[in-house]
């Protein structure tokens, strides 16, 4: 005998499904159009704090700059330098000296002789160079040096004897600048005169050495600013004078002053090269041109 199948029993509706059908059966009877708020699962709604938007005004600063434009106003000052006023390198041809770049020559006259590279100049009859530059190597109120490179062996001491070794101009006749040679009892030394339209002075070397021992020196006679002084050799010897504009319109010499000039003012000896220039550093200009 088969047995007989087992009934099935469903379980009663629960209190939470009953809830669920009761607001199904509602949610049917609402009337049309309405929506139902469902409740977060999570719990009811909660009313969080309220956000407020703050507008930051920003003020932009404009900031003005005023610019003041400066404008410099530089005054150059042109210093006048050196120039060459003549070089003669005493080599002569035909008993000319010539200095190619001033185109200024020098004559011989009297009893000289040509040696290598200089010219010596004796004492039995007055020998000398002229230049007849007319007022060219007249220096004015400007700056100007004389440079000389010459040797010597002989100067009598006593009766006045000076010999000249480059000049122009005579003594209370317009002006002169002038280098001449002075024994002393020890020795021969160097002396530049000057003279001008505001007076005269005798600068006596006393920082070089004797000269009358046969050897080469380079003597120079110059005027910077208010200062006249007398280099031997590199050495100076100098003092603070004005004498004013020196503007004679005589030759300029070597070796004598003029052709009709007695002994006491000849060089017995030899020059090898005569070096003048014009103007602030003139010194120094000759002194280094006067090796020729």
């Amino acid at each position: 005998m088969r047995p007989l199948p087992r009934p099935t029993v469903r379980p009663a509706p629960t209190a939470t499904g009953a809830v669920a059908a009761a607001a199904a059966l509602a949610l049917c009877l609402l009337a049309p159009g309405a929506r139902a708020e469902a409740a977060p699962l999570d719990g009811p709604a909660t009313a969080g704090p309220a956000t407020t938007a703050s507008a930051t005004t920003t003020t932009a600063t404009t900031a003005t700059t005023t610019t003041t434009a400066t404008t410099a106003t530089t005054t150059t000052t042109t210093t006048a330098t050196a120039t060459p006023l003549v070089t003669w390198s005493m080599d002569s041809s035909g008993g000319v000296v010539r200095d190619g770049t001033s185109g200024l020559t020098l004559g011989l006259q009297g009893r000289w002789t040509q040696l290598a590279g200089a010219v010596a100049f004796g004492a039995a009859t007055p020998s000398l160079g002229v230049s007849d530059d007319g007022g060219r190597l007249s220096p004015g109120t400007a700056d100007f040096a004389v440079a000389v490179t010459m040797t010597t062996a002989s100067v009598p001491r006593g009766q006045g004897y000076s010999p000249n070794v480059v000049q122009k101009g005579f003594a209370s006749s317009g002006g002169q600048w002038k280098l001449t040679l002075r024994p002393t009892s020890g020795g021969t030394r160097a002396a530049c005169r000057f003279e001008g339209r505001s007076g005269s002075v005798l600068v006596r070397d006393s920082a070089g050495g004797r000269l009358d021992d046969g050897r080469s020196h380079v003597v120079a006679c110059w005027r910077a600013g208010g200062v006249l002084g007398v280099t031997v050799d590199g050495r100076s010897t100098q003092l603070r004078r004005d004498v004013g504009a020196i503007s004679p319109r005589t030759a300029t010499t070597v070796a004598n002053k003029r052709a009709d000039a007695g002994a006491d003012d000849q060089l017995v000896g030899s020059v090898a090269c005569v070096a003048m220039a014009l103007g602030a550093g003139s010194r120094d200009l000759a002194l280094s041109r006067a090796g020729c």
